[in-house]
């Protein structure tokens, strides 16, 4: 989602499971939806072949807004 200026202030959000969420800094003011990062994020993981839960990373990409709420962009 574009802001008023055409631009949008992106950042990360990801969560592994349970583990608490882990969120980039914000890319103020990118243009045409291109952000850019460098950034990691380590998640604590122990490999359990006896376990069938299935484990899921959720990644979401967000437009921060001052105003009102963040506008799921991804």
């Amino acid at each position: 989602m574009l802001d008023v200026e055409g631009t949008s202030d992106a950042y990360v959000t990801c969560f592994f499971e349970s583990n608490k969420e882990k969120t980039t800094d914000t890319h103020w003011r990118c243009q045409n939806g291109t952000a850019s990062f460098n950034w990691r994020m380590k998640f604590p993981y122990t490999v359990d072949p006896s376990n069938d839960i299935d484990n899921i990373l959720t990644v979401q990409c967000f437009d921060r807004d001052i105003l009102s709420s963040n506008d799921l962009i991804g």
